[in-house]
């Protein structure tokens, strides 16, 4: 164990070192530039959209907190362990293909970036459905055997458990359109979205908390999610002229 945990340390604390190395040795062969700072004009919206997003994350274990037990709270913890995992899953697989759309609007070329986006889109659609449609039949058995012999509380909340990976399922639904407003540098435009989003689902959340509890707390993700999902598809079609969609029509 000491072993494996010395090279995960290890792992931690030479990735900065190399970066920086790496760092250095572009900036040498780049030479003095000057400095433009019109390139990091939306960095305050870009702040804003990451902070929307920290509220995002942690709004339902916020609100079970203050509104219900720990023993919700726990509940709530064990289902997202599988949920952020897919997430993860899902993300790692996907990562490469958001620079090829951000290569095709970066040379104005409608048609590639059109081409690429729908590859994008149908990838992203069929990995969520495909793994979210299995892990919502699977994840209440998973997590009665991961919780086995634990009785503090009823952990086989299967409505819980499904409406949970729908709200996540939402979440990376709208990546490719969201890659693509990033990639445009559309951070002004996208700002207040995403902290209606955030509102929607911090108010739908204390409103049905007290009455539905979990469930409750996941409609509130779920229509936040729904919400920015549709804006990004539509502001998708602001961004491409004549835009088509495939799957979202």
């Amino acid at each position: 164990y000491s072993f494996f945990e010395a090279n995960q340390w290890m792992l931690v604390l030479l990735q900065p070192v190399i970066l920086r190395a790496i760092q250095i040795r572009i900036i040498k062969s780049i030479g003095k530039l000057k400095i433009d700072n019109s390139l990091i004009k939306e960095r305050w919206n870009g702040f804003a959209i990451n902070f929307a997003a920290f509220i995002h994350n942690c709004t339902d274990i916020a609100i079970l907190t203050i509104f219900t037990d720990l023993k919700t709270v726990s509940i709530y913890s064990v289902y997202s362990l599988v949920s952020n995992g897919l997430k993860q899953l899902i993300n790692a697989s996907i990562t490469g293909i958001s620079a090829t759309v951000g290569q095709a609007y970066a040379k104005n070329n409608y048609d590639e970036l059109n081409r690429k986006l729908d590859i994008y889109e149908y990838v992203v659609f069929l990995l969520v459905f495909f793994i979210f449609t299995v892990a919502a039949l699977l994840i209440t058995p998973f997590v009665q055997i991961y919780t086995n012999g634990v009785n503090d509380t009823n952990y086989c909340q299967p409505y819980f458990g499904v409406l949970l990976l729908i709200s996540e399922a939402l979440y990376l639904v709208k990546f490719p359109h969201m890659s693509l407003a990033y990639n445009a540098n559309k951070f002004k435009e996208i700002t207040v979205p995403s902290f209606i989003e955030a509102g929607l689902n911090i108010v739908i959340s204390v409103a049905l908390v007290h009455k539905l509890g979990l469930v409750g707390v996941t409609i509130g993700t779920i229509v936040g999610m729904s919400y920015r999902t549709i804006f990004h598809v539509y502001f998708t079609s602001k961004i491409i002229p004549d835009r088509k969609q495939n799957i979202f029509t």
